[in-house]
């Protein structure tokens, strides 16, 4: 019997065929925008991550939803690229599962991790907690962006 050993690149195509990547063939045809979530933020943009780390009090280390914007604790919202007073920063959302209205935070930073600010509201506190020192132009951004839903390139 004549035995048939597919190619490397054979291999590659099927394996991405199957998991849903787009493969030579299909990508120009099927091309669809990638969405990135909160989730994906330490992975995208670690240094800004690590960056994060460092300013979230150690208090609030232990809430897995907004120190590690943990895809099972939390519910995530788009990231997106903005101008904010003509530096280019990532801004998304995080909340806690299943409690998500008293418990959720806005993220504003560079993707280099030199800016790094949030607000984060929580139901334990009365009042929003400021992280990384926001400037009212961050502040302004924050009122903007929150829930214009993705429309705002610029503030």
């Amino acid at each position: 019997m004549l035995e048939m050993k597919p190619s490397l690149r054979q291999l590659m195509v099927l394996s991405m065929a199957l998991v849903g990547l787009p493969t030579v063939s299909s990508a120009a045809s099927d091309a669809q925008p990638v969405i990135h979530t909160m989730t994906d933020f330490p992975t995208l943009y670690p240094a800004a991550y690590k960056r994060w780390r460092q300013l979230l009090p150690s208090k609030y280390a232990g809430m897995t939803w907004l120190s590690r914007f943990d895809q099972y604790a939390g519910g995530s919202a788009q990231i997106r690229s903005v101008n904010v007073g003509g530096v280019t920063m990532i801004y998304g959302g995080e909340c806690e599962r299943h409690d998500c209205g008293p418990n959720h935070m806005e993220l504003l930073a560079t993707a280099d991790g030199s800016r790094v600010v949030a607000l984060v509201s929580l139901s334990s506190r009365k009042a929003v907690v400021e992280i990384g020192d926001p400037s009212p132009v961050e502040l302004n951004c924050f009122k903007v962006l929150d829930g214009d839903g993705s429309k705002t390139k610029s503030c």
